[in-house]
């Protein structure tokens, strides 16, 4: 039914810039003035794939990428975000001694307070204490989201590996995701109800983690 509704909606949208440049034509009898109908009509719901694609693989070029700024030999790190157990939220993490992550509490005696996680990994423990503060110097921020113009659908996604008190950056990896035209995301939103990237230029976390921090 939706995709009947979408096929509709380009049949009416070529039907009316069939019609508006018809009268034009007419009307004035000049070409500059049925050719900028046409041209409005093609532009109207792809001009951004323009800008928007020019736009992207310039930052991709100049500002995507990994920087290390330096690295230092630390047992483990704090990451903000909660801790869940099992082997899957330990396997990037296996080469430290320990993780550290922070969870909010809605109820118990925690209640409506931010506390600290710290989970030994030398041994497999399966138990997680909790801190007031982070034992941990260095911060990993997995994934920073921002868009570098609010006009143009494109998310800088940035990792960052910093200092917790001194907010020194040891390093931060940049990439950038590029949504399509305008057309294109409200046609994704309502035949699927997701916005699928068209590009990417990605970033690479894990690896700037590896670089930044060792372990002992």
């Amino acid at each position: 039914m939706i995709e009947l509704m979408v096929i509709g909606g380009i049949i009416l949208y070529l039907f009316i810039a069939y019609k508006v440049t018809f009268y034009i034509a007419n009307k004035t009898k000049k070409k500059r003035y049925w050719i900028g109908s046409i041209l409005f009509f093609i532009l109207l719901p792809t001009w951004d794939v323009i800008i928007g694609k020019i736009y992207f693989n310039y930052l991709c070029e100049n500002q995507a990428g990994l920087k290390v700024y330096k690295s230092v030999e630390v047992d483990g790190y704090f990451r903000k975000g909660e801790i869940y157990l099992g082997k899957a939220s330990l396997e990037k993490e296996n080469n430290f001694k320990y993780k550290e992550g922070s969870k909010y509490f809605v109820s118990g005696i925690y209640k409506n307070k931010t506390m600290i996680q710290h989970l030994d990994l030398t041994n497999n423990s399966q138990i997680i204490e909790l801190l007031n503060e982070p034992e941990s110097e260095y911060e990993f921020i997995y994934n920073e989201k921002s868009k570098p113009l609010e006009w143009i659908p494109i998310i800088k996604n940035r990792a960052v590996v910093k200092h917790i008190k001194t907010d020194e950056v040891l390093g931060e990896d940049i990439g950038f995701i590029y949504f399509g035209s305008w057309i294109s995301i409200l046609l994704n939103n309502t035949v699927s109800g997701v916005n699928n990237p068209k590009e990417r230029c990605l970033n690479r976390p894990y690896e700037l983690l590896e670089q930044t921090l060792r372990k002992k």
